[in-house]
């Protein structure tokens, strides 16, 4: 599903003076493979390169170093960024990012319509992604209106519904209150074949259903 070898990505850091910038490297030689179906938690602290990573899974950002595969597509391609995008769909730390429609409902469909979703298909996804988050009732609500962890159940349903193989979630659930029966709604949409991952900074033991735990760290 995804094949990491390699991989290198550094940022600039800018000083004063044009002399004092230097390049820091966010992500150093990684190398990891997630198979197809897979659950797997992605842990680290602040700056140990978790979004930085998470990007280079769906083209948001590309390799300096090394190659990133999904399902034998290297992202470094660009005329395989369509087909990336479909396959991995992710949701960010902040909703607001990602947000634009002016109800819930109407949010979660536009990513359905970008698909050309039939109209008749529409409606269950949006009901079934809705209820997998506990959102139902906040259907018609404007999304200014909602609590963050609201916000960031709404982005959640909206990648749920478009199907991906591939679900990231990067912090994408920092705000939301949890329970037991609320990390398994997380869990209970992915079907049989698809593949999630979720980056986090925190503890793991709150994330069930996980098949195995990564961890970033500085060198």
């Amino acid at each position: 599903m995804i094949k990491v070898s390699n991989l290198v990505h550094s940022y600039l850091k800018y000083g004063k003076t044009e002399e004092d910038t230097i390049s820091v490297k966010a992500l150093d030689h990684v190398d990891m493979e997630i198979d197809k179906g897979e659950f797997i938690a992605i842990i680290g602290h602040n700056g140990s390169g978790k979004s930085t990573l998470a990007k280079h899974f769906n083209g948001l950002l590309f390799p300096a170093e090394g190659t990133v595969w999904i399902n034998e597509l290297p992202t470094s391609d660009h005329k395989n960024l369509g087909q990336i995008r479909r396959t991995v769909c992710m949701v960010f730390q902040n909703p607001d990012n990602q947000i634009i429609g002016a109800t819930v409902e109407e949010d979660i469909s536009f990513g359905l319509e970008n698909m050309q979703i039939p109209r008749e298909q529409m409606q269950d996804r949006i009901d079934r992604s809705l209820e997998a988050v506990r959102m139902t009732d906040k259907r018609q609500a404007n999304p200014g209106s909602l609590s963050g962890g609201q916000k960031q159940k709404t982005a959640i349903a909206g990648a749920v519904a478009v199907s991906p193989e591939c679900l990231v979630l990067d912090e994408a659930t920092a705000s939301c209150i949890y329970t037991q029966k609320g990390n398994k709604k997380i869990r209970k949409p992915q079907a049989a074949n698809q593949t999630a991952l979720i980056f986090d900074r925190r503890a793991a033991a709150r994330l069930l259903s996980i098949n195995s735990i990564r961890r970033l760290c500085w060198s």
